[in-house]
């Protein structure tokens, strides 16, 4: 997401690169993380979610990665 757009968007949104690495996150995802950017950018979804939500995160992200928008 462009700084721009990750600043005019209210709702949580993350961009993953095409390894499905989390790229960028704007301040009300950061929030709802509760962690600051640098432990969120660099890092994949799997990583912020339970064991428990892992596999159900994945189909999440291998959508995202097929062009599939996703929303939780």
């Amino acid at each position: 997401l462009s700084p721009m757009l990750r600043a005019l968007l209210s709702e949580p949104a993350l961009s993953l690169d095409a390894a499905g690495t989390i790229a960028s996150a704007n301040a009300a995802a950061i929030a709802l993380i509760g962690a600051p950017p640098e432990d969120v950018v660099g890092r994949t979804l799997a990583d912020l979610v339970g064991a428990g939500d892992a596999e159900r995160t994945a189909r999440y992200v291998e959508a995202a990665l097929a062009g599939e928008p996703q929303q939780w």
